[in-house]
């Protein structure tokens, strides 16, 4: 594992332990944070340095999974000193950019709801990422209540919600959590 101080020094760097401990110990975990806090960048990173084999991103829009995927694969790059094309990847419903090696893989909202119903969702040691959840479409509120249905079902499934403005209360009260992290 890389040390903390390696990654960018976003907001969410404070938070490196509290995020990593609370996906760890629960089921839904609901982080809340200003835009250009490192939510869509940083937190993936850190939970693949943490272990977690796969981590699925959801995005509202094309271009902004091809351009985190871009992103990302400069900062693991350059941090971990490798060719990271591989390691981070991105889908849309046509078009693809990831490896049997990858570990961050963007997506949008709408294929990520494709493979979850037909069963090419998340796996064990994997964590479903639903970002940008306050722009709320069909989409996220299919998967929203999928992630819920899964999580009861599938005591090893992990999900993530991030978003920089949306009511973390109620999703919280949804889910029965209280694994809820402002930064």
């Amino acid at each position: 594992t890389k040390p903390i101080s390696s990654f960018i020094d976003l907001p969410v760097r404070d938070f490196y332990e509290s995020i990593t401990r609370s996906v760890d110990e629960n089921q839904v975990t609901i982080v809340t944070a200003e835009t250009g806090a490192g939510k869509s960048t940083q937190i993936p990173q850190y939970l693949a340095e943490h272990g977690y084999s796969r981590i699925i991103v959801t995005q509202p829009r094309i271009l902004a999974a091809r351009n985190l995927s871009k992103r990302v694969r400069e900062e693991w790059a350059e941090r971990n000193n490798e060719d990271s094309s591989e390691v981070i990847g991105y889908r849309t419903a046509h078009e693809r950019d990831d490896s049997g090696r990858t570990q961050i893989l963007y997506c949008t909202d709408g294929l990520q709801l494709v493979r979850e119903l037909t069963g090419i969702g998340t796996l064990e040691s994997q964590v479903l990422v639903l970002d940008e959840v306050h722009e709320w479409n069909e989409n996220m509120e299919v998967l929203v209540a999928w992630a819920k249905k899964r999580a009861e079902e599938e005591p090893r499934f992990k999900v993530l919600i991030m978003s920089a403005t949306f009511d973390e209360q109620a999703l919280a009260e949804y889910f029965g959590t209280d694994a809820v992290l402002k930064i």
